[in-house]
Formats: C-alpha cells, structure tokens, sequence
C-alpha cells in the first residue's frame, strides 16, 4: 500500500516539495514555494505527495482563493498532478486524483476543476487522464480548456473576462507569476536577463498578495505589494487595514478561508465577483482592487523619492 504525506506547517521545512529536487539552479523557487504554502494553507491548500523522493504529487485549493484567472463558487481548483519516472503506471495517479474528489466531496464542494489544453502543453495536466474521471470541458480560451468535475447542479466555473482577451492594456515587458511553481523564479529572472540583452525595457516588477494578518494584537485585512526594478531596488508597501470580525478569524483558524466566508457572511453571489470578500465586509464601500490600488502606490513611495532609501 503506498504512503502518502500531506505537507503541514509542522513537517514542511523537512520535506521536499518533489520538484526540483537536488537541483541547485532552482533552489531559491524551492524555498520561494515552500514559503507560498505556508501562506496558503490557512487557505485549505492541500499538497499531498507520495511517501518517495521523486515528481508524485497533487496540488490543490478552493477556487475562491485560487490564483488564476479563473472565477467560481464552492469548487477546488488542482494546480499540478504529476506522476513522473518510474513511479507512472502503478495507479498513483489515480489514487491522488481520488484523494482530492473524495475530499473535495467531504468538505461539501460543488465540484473540482483543473486547467488543461486541446494540445499537450509542458506543466500542464492531460486531459484524456482527467476526462476518464468524468471531468468535462465547461469554458475555453483558445488552446487552453477548462476542466470540471460536477458534484451537484450548481453553476461551474468560467474563465475570467480579462484572460478572455488573452493581452494586457500596455505594451511593456510585463510578466505576472506567483511562486506556485519552483521554477518560475528561475525563469523570470531568464527571461529578465533576455529582455536586457535585447532591448526589451521592463522598468518595474511587481507581485501582490492579500489576507488576514496579526496586527497590533488585532487581526486586520491587509493587501501588500512588492516592486523591484532592474537593478534589484526593492519597496514594499500595504494597504489601509481593518479589523476581521471575531467570528470570522475563528472559522478562518478552525477550517479556511472559503469556509469561513460561506458560514460566516452568508451564500451571497456578489462575493464571487472580482470584489470579493472585502466588499461585502466594508457594505460595498471598498473592494479588494481599492486596497490593491493602496499597496501599489506605497510601494512606490521609494521610487518617487528613491535618493533617501538608496
């Protein structure tokens, strides 16, 4: 019988993450992802591995909490399933897969859904393995699908409107990432150093995140961003904060966040819009694109009078 480990706050210095393993190329994404884990799991994130030193793992969250480009309501979302080497064909695959439906029906979602492509495409599941479980194609952009696996009636998932147009409004050297995967790191910065030696201006770099922090003995909503420049001059900047109902943070410590949204404010549509949860907390005074805006323009704070910081 095949051992499993789910990575925990307590057991996720110790272990690897299977990718990248001994490669010391991209050992500072290994310890960048391990980093993203531990700010996710307070999330539902789940990374479950086979007991072995090598590629066999599933990665997943709710949608809500997700970052893709991807809008639903009470769904799991499977970043990565990979059974690499020699440990492919021994029904590993299957098992992981069925670990996170099972899961998922557990914890009472409405289905899991995960990216695939018409062509197969590098770091990207296969969809022929996924369709074998019942999984359907609800939304396509291009040569990108996207997979669902229905639990009840309710509405699946869509790609967001902006990915739909599959550019952005500018035209500079832009790339967006989080630190889900350990090479991406290794990349950007591949791809920053090619951009130098072609010309390619790329001025700033920017990364964002948001969630619940222990501030002042309170526990506050805040967003965050980071900018770094081409000469790694780095300014971090928040946005305003406000306080998390006591209710809130308990279910948010006693299960996830999605969870907690649900029991907590109740099954209202509008905190699946691009708003979220911070809308409805602030009576659709603010959104999380507000706080976002305020991040940003701290951070900038040391570009704009940079001669004091550098």
């Amino acid at each position: 019988m095949n051992e499993y480990i789910n990575l925990t706050l307590e057991n996720i210095d110790e272990e690897h993450i299977c990718c990248a393993i001994g490669d010391k190329k991209h050992q500072a994404g290994v310890d960048s992802k391990k980093e993203w884990i531990k700010s996710k799991l307070k999330d539902g994130h789940i990374f479950r591995k086979l007991n072995a030193r090598g590629k066999i793992f599933i990665e997943y969250e709710p949608i809500e909490t997700a970052w893709i480009p991807i809008s639903g309501k009470n769904y799991e979302y499977i970043y990565c399933l990979w059974v690499a080497g020699s440990f492919k064909g021994k029904g590993i695959g299957k098992e992981l897969l069925e670990y996170a439906i099972n899961d998922s029906k557990e914890k009472g979602k409405s289905g899991i859904c995960t990216l695939v492509s018409k062509k197969k495409k590098p770091f990207i599941g296969e969809k022929k393995f996924f369709e074998h479980y019942g999984f359907k194609v609800v939304d396509i952009i291009g040569d990108y699908e996207l997979l669902a696996l229905q639990f009840d009636d309710s509405e699946t998932p869509r790609f967001n409107d902006n990915a739909r147009t599959m550019k952005i409004d500018n035209q500079d050297f832009t790339i967006y990432y989080s630190n889900e995967c350990p090479y991406v790191e290794y990349e950007v910065n591949e791809l920053t150093e090619y951009a130098k030696e072609n010309n390619i201006e790329a001025d700033l770099f920017l990364g964002i995140e948001s969630g619940i922090n222990d501030l002042l003995g309170r526990w506050m909503i805040t967003n965050i961003a980071v900018i770094e420049d081409d000469k790694d001059f780095e300014s971090y900047g928040t946005s305003p904060s406000f306080p998390v109902p006591d209710n809130l943070v308990q279910k948010v410590l006693d299960t996830n966040l999605s969870v907690a949204m649900d029991t907590v404010l109740g099954e209202d549509k509008e905190r699946h819009n691009h708003s979220g949860g911070i809308q409805l907390l602030t009576h659709n005074e603010i959104s999380r694109i507000d706080l976002t805006e305020y991040a940003f323009i701290m951070a900038l704070t040391k570009y704009i009078n940079g001669e004091k910081w550098r």
